[in-house]
């Protein structure tokens, strides 16, 4: 009888420790950081009741890794966006202002009969030009704060520069503005 109880035993663990091992394998496979790994669940055992948890546990690693990597290239990307954006406005727009002012003051210090007054306006104007398309690509560069803070506050950030660097009265009366809920 005992070589029919081992026949038997081998027989009957035979399955399961093949289903163990692959499982060790699997197991093994997400530890290295294959988070695609995933097992065909033979039967609805215990056994087969791990193979579908390990299932939904790998899943849950494979998204959060997933939406991990999508975070941090979009922050490589806002922080490389602002990075340009300040750039830009610390030497460009700085350097533009001063063409600006130089040619607006050369146009006014020129004779109104001088043959280079037409130069001095198209300078100037050029200069204006350029000054604001460079605006309007800081503020495309410019993350966008409304993504992460309500309308109202982000309005009213968007008049202190103009406060600061102009020293203009700028006021903004901002509030919310109820609204209807959508319609299907």
């Amino acid at each position: 009888s005992l070589p029919v109880g081992l026949a038997f035993g081998w027989l009957a663990t035979r399955d399961p420790r093949r289903r163990l091992r692959r499982l060790a394998a699997a197991s093994n496979a997400v530890a290295g950081g294959d988070f695609a790994t995933r097992l065909e669940p033979v039967s609805n055992d215990e056994l087969g009741q791990l193979e579908r948890h390990f299932n939904t546990m790998t899943e849950q690693l494979e998204a959060v890794t997933n939406r991990e990597r999508e975070l941090a290239v979009q922050n490589a990307t806002l922080t490389e966006r602002g990075r340009l954006s300040r750039d830009l406005h610390d030497s460009l727009s700085q350097e533009l202002f001063t063409l600006n002012l130089l040619a607006g003051g050369l146009h006014q210090a020129l004779p109104a009969d001088s043959a280079l007054q037409s130069h001095a306006a198209i300078l100037r104007d050029t200069a204006e030009r350029a000054t604001s398309e460079l605006r309007a690509m800081l503020l495309d560069l410019r993350p966008s704060a409304i993504d992460e803070r309500a309308l109202t506050d982000t309005l009213n950030d968007l008049c202190c520069p103009f406060r600061d660097r102009f020293a203009l009265h700028v006021t903004a009366d901002v509030r919310p503005v109820p609204l209807d809920a959508p319609r299907r």
